[in-house]
């Protein structure tokens, strides 16, 4: 259906199932492309969030809506969030995410952190490369990203919030900044604190892909793998707190 319909029916899925929110995502970083840029698509956004309003307030559910692989800026999800009402929308906070947006991801927790009403977390790994900057995502601690200062500001910031571990980790993704045809999809410039992203890469050192044992089946061996990394980034989170 639409995304009206979509966004209706998960309200009330939410509600029916005793869930205090509902995650959505309003694209991915191909939507920083299209005509008339991320601007034009969060206003379509917003459209569809101001329409679900009433429905959302009168179930008691918040709208999440994710910094959801490279759409969305945190100063641009905080810019939708206000104009479609804080009352009943917030952040779904993705510290992976961040990263594809040039983020470091304890500035993108400094600008939603308020706004925040669940998250999905994991860690990255960043480095320069041949066309700019190539990110891993990882288990929890095996990346750049200092949780330990992290989670104080978390729990100042969203203290109520619980911490949602994704997990995606074994693949590599550059981002071209050293092309100029990159920047279209920027088309108001380098993003606020760029700088501090950039200094990230200087942690991190290249990593090869994972691979997964030969002549093992793709779907299980990935399986294992996945789980493997979110029981690591438990451990990690345990051990930290």
């Amino acid at each position: 259906g639409s995304a009206d319909e979509h966004l209706a029916l998960g309200l009330r899925v939410a509600a029916a199932l005793g869930s205090p929110v509902f995650r959505v995502i309003l694209g991915s970083r191909r939507d920083r492309t299209t005509e008339g840029g991320i601007d034009a698509r969060m206003a379509d956004t917003v459209r569809v969030l101001k329409a679900a309003r009433a429905q959302a307030l009168d179930l008691g559910v918040k709208v999440a809506v994710e910094n959801h692989a490279g759409d969305m800026h945190s100063t641009e999800l905080v810019r939708l969030i206000e104009d479609a009402g804080p009352d009943y929308v917030g952040a779904n906070l993705d510290a992976g995410n961040a990263t594809w947006t040039l983020e470091d991801p304890l500035d993108n927790l400094e600008n939603l952190g308020r706004y925040t009403v669940c998250s999905s977390l994991r860690d990255s790994v960043l480095w320069p490369s041949e066309n700019g900057v190539t990110i891993q995502w990882t288990a929890m601690g095996d990346g750049v990203v200092d949780w330990k200062k992290y989670f104080v500001r978390f729990a100042e910031l969203c203290p109520d919030v619980p911490v949602n571990i994704e997990t995606i980790s074994g693949f590599n993704y550059e981002l071209p900044l050293n092309k100029d045809d990159y920047w279209q999809a920027w088309p108001h410039g380098k993003p606020p604190k760029y700088d501090g992203f950039l200094a990230l890469t200087k942690h991190g050192q290249p990593r090869p892909p994972h691979q997964h044992p030969p002549g093992a089946d793709r779907q299980a061996a990935e399986q294992k793998y996945q789980k493997e990394e979110l029981e690591r980034s438990l451990r990690y989170c345990r051990e930290l707190g």
